[in-house]
């Protein structure tokens, strides 16, 4: 029986199973009849199938025992785990564009044919009117721009919209092409979302510095003063520790797991701490996760009591 467990701190091979959880944890060994009886048991067996990452902070940037030995294959020599978390960007980024791509061959070529289909009068798509066609219009370069600023998209180079009124079959034509732009950035739009969201709470933590993705070198740091970029190492390990957590829910944890978080106030300050707990709702609710934390950070709570169980000896 496979172990649902993940640990952020290892992305390479974040599935652990029984024996290594049992090295993980000497002191606390899992008898085999304890599994046996997770197997006969109705909630214990659908809480076992709900993925669980837990996320033990003060190991966000090193391998803990017995673990080092099974990923050390999988992962490049010297490579860093803060390192290891932002290539799940990129490869989530080079898939999105990819089928991008694809799509985009496909309306290209079927363009002419479809143009023809609406002067016969075969098209199924309907003109829409010129305020509609406006909005549409807007709304795709807008977001176009937006995908552009994240480091996923060329900037679209729409044509000016006509300043005069067009014909029903000119319609019809203006408004296949900026349905089709739609569709080719549907697929950049889950991933545009998910650096959106790092980079905002990046953004509002970093001091005379910003992150930025870029399609070529991925996520960057650059000085708000000389904008000249910041190498990774040079992050302090608050700083880094902020990159390697968040990069890990947003781009590593599957939707719909149940994440534990222990301590998140470790390496934070105070003003971080504060905007802990927007942040990580914020996340959970993009990528439909189950968050619990461990912590002795009243400014972590922040006056949220109606969501804090406290757990004492009795």
């Amino acid at each position: 029986m496979q172990s649902e467990q993940q640990y952020l701190f290892d992305p390479a091979d974040p599935a652990l199973r029984p024996g290594e959880i049992e090295e993980f944890f000497p002191d606390e060994p899992m008898a085999s009849d304890t599994l046996a009886r997770i197997g006969r048991s109705g909630w214990l067996k659908s809480l076992v199938r709900t993925q669980v990452i837990m996320v033990e902070t003060k190991r966000l940037h090193e391998m803990p025992p017995g673990i080092a030995s099974v990923a050390q294959g999988r992962r490049r020599k010297n490579q860093s785990i803060l390192q290891s978390h932002l290539e799940r960007i990129n490869a989530q980024v080079a898939r999105a564009r990819e089928e991008s791509l694809l799509i985009s061959q496909e309306r290209d070529q079927s363009f002419p044919m479809r143009i023809l289909s609406a002067r016969e009068g075969h098209s199924t798509t309907r003109a829409a009117s010129m305020e509609r066609l406006q909005r549409m219009y807007d709304s795709v370069h807008a977001l176009g721009v937006e995908l552009h600023g994240n480091g996923l998209s060329a900037l679209p180079k729409l044509m000016e919209f006509p300043d005069h009124k067009l014909t029903q079959f000119e319609r019809r034509i203006l408004t296949q092409f900026v349905q089709d732009w739609q569709k080719k950035f549907e697929p950049l739009i889950p991933v545009n979302e998910r650096i959106q969201t790092l980079r905002a709470i990046l953004n509002g933590k970093l001091r005379f510095k910003r992150a930025e993705y870029d399609s070529a070198d991925g996520l960057q740091f650059r000085s708000a003063i000389t904008d000249e970029t910041i190498p990774l190492a040079s992050l302090s390990s608050g700083e880094q520790h902020l990159v390697v957590l968040f990069t890990s829910l947003l781009f590593s944890a599957t939707r719909g797991s149940i994440v534990l978080i222990d301590e998140p106030e470790i390496s934070m300050h105070a003003a971080w701490q504060h905007a802990f707990l927007d942040d990580i709702s914020r996340v959970a609710e993009i990528q439909d996760l189950q968050v619990v934390l461990a912590t002795h950070s009243a400014a972590i709570v922040r006056g949220h009591w109606e969501l804090v169980q406290e757990i004492g000896v009795e």
